[in-house]
């Protein structure tokens, strides 16, 4: 085993060292030692001479411990690989649907969404209440065209990209 790794142990218990089965029920854990070793304690953590097993579940007679040799790995903000493709017509009352894009980084990574209004004067301006992954082109977007910001979140941060832009939204008629 190699420490700093999250491994799960099954191990199939009849008796506590004390010989008695009540023990289990009362919250003792099995120890788990680096070296693979495990002794019984009730409650008792000492870091600096063995790894803590905490009890995690039971599965018939078996009794499952997530051991944590170590320190558990730092978690990693999310990075993005692929952008967010926007997929439709850009056309008055069509909708725009999108991808998140692809993301690394710790899971899990929640997702949100902000459609903007662009043009080559302002920038690209939040389009207010525009905040799911489909947008419903109005007649407020003509003569703009449209991208979307994905800001993916995790416990380690957010990181915010933007799609490419749609093409400019047409006057009616065209």
């Amino acid at each position: 085993m190699t420490p700093g790794t999250q491994y799960v142990l099954f191990l199939s218990v009849s008796r506590d060292p004390g010989g008695s089965d009540a023990g289990l029920l009362e919250g003792r854990c099995c120890d788990v030692y680096a070296d693979g070793g495990t002794r019984w304690l009730n409650n008792a953590y000492d870091p600096e001479a063995w790894t803590t097993a905490w009890c995690c579940g039971f599965e018939t007679n078996d009794l499952a411990f997530r051991a944590a040799f170590g320190s558990a790995p730092p978690a990693v903000a999310p990075a993005n690989t692929d952008l967010p493709v926007i997929s439709g017509r850009a056309t008055v009352l069509r909708t725009l649907t999108a991808t998140t894009g692809t993301w690394s980084g710790t899971d899990p990574i929640s997702f949100g969404y902000q459609w903007n209004r662009c043009s080559p004067d302002t920038g690209c301006l939040d389009i207010p209440s525009a905040t799911s992954s489909s947008y419903r082109v109005s007649r407020f977007d003509l003569g703009f065209s449209l991208d979307l910001r994905v800001t993916a979140t995790n416990v380690a941060g957010s990181t915010s990209v933007t799609s490419a832009q749609t093409a400019v939204v047409p006057q009616k008629g065209r």
